[in-house]
């Protein structure tokens, strides 16, 4: 069983795309997709969608590029749609490239959604880009061993992936291990991670230029192949061990 931790179903344009893509989940035995909402004005859908797909584990969060306006009740209704139904915190996290918000109002809400995390015992979904630093010791005042989280498309070096982990955190593999220019040192990194931390992701829509013409189930099966090679372990083992670590993630 495939599941891939990071989609945004909502994002896709029609309700014809979006039963395409679940259909080829299906026949393709992905089982278990985490769809992150990004801003208040996508959790409805996102609400929705897992609602009418049981293999849809729903995350409500502000993105560090939507903080700069939101309306004076988010956060009650963040809280309100926690409370729905079974969910996660996401995307959330800091950003200091020049499409994100103010870098202090990314701080605050970020804040403020980990602490409602942790309130609710609830999983969440870090975003983050050049601010390594700054995710650290925001972290820093919170005991997260035992409260797992993940790492978004991580992209850092192996020290700070030791230091995440240490943390609590997994570190999710993205599509850039196919097709970034810098494969070669996001390779030498999850060879290193231990497999008991590491999940993987399309970030679908949002998957690298040079590998927009493949259908959805192609990226998240190459993606899986990939961490086989990598990690030298054979894919259904690899299966079973990332279906477990996603486990971890929704019940703790």
């Amino acid at each position: 069983m495939l599941q891939d931790v990071h989609i945004h179903l909502q994002e896709l344009k029609t309700e014809t795309e979006l039963t395409e893509l679940l259909y080829q989940a299906e026949q393709s035995n992905i089982q278990r997709l985490f769809c992150n909402g990004i801003k208040p004005n996508d959790w409805e859908r996102v609400l929705n969608i897992a609602q009418n797909n049981k293999n849809i584990v729903p995350f409500f969060g502000v993105h560090p590029w939507n903080v700069d306006n939101l309306d004076k009740n988010w956060f009650s209704e963040l809280k309100r749609y926690l409370m729905s139904m079974p969910s996660g915190i996401g995307e959330i996290g800091l950003d200091k490239t020049q499409n994100a918000g103010d870098f202090e109002t990314q701080k605050f809400v970020f804040k403020k959604q980990i602490e409602l995390a942790i309130e609710l015992n609830r999983p969440f979904i870090i975003h983050c880009v050049r601010a390594w630093g700054n995710l650290l010791d925001a972290l820093k005042p919170y005991d997260l061993e035992n409260h797992p989280f993940i790492i978004h498309c991580f992209l850092g070096p192996i020290e700070v992936a030791d230091k995440l982990i240490k943390s609590g955190a997994y570190l999710s593999a993205s599509l850039k291990l196919l097709s970034d220019k810098n494969q070669h040192s996001i390779n030498e990194v999850f060879e290193k991670i231990p497999v008991e931390k590491i999940l993987a992701e399309t970030d679908y829509p949002y998957v690298p230029r040079s590998l927009e013409t493949a259908p959805y189930s192609v990226h998240l099966k190459n993606l899986y192949l990939k961490l086989s090679k990598l990690k030298q372990i054979p894919e259904k083992e690899l299966e079973q061990i990332l279906w477990y670590n996603g486990t971890k993630i929704i019940s703790s």
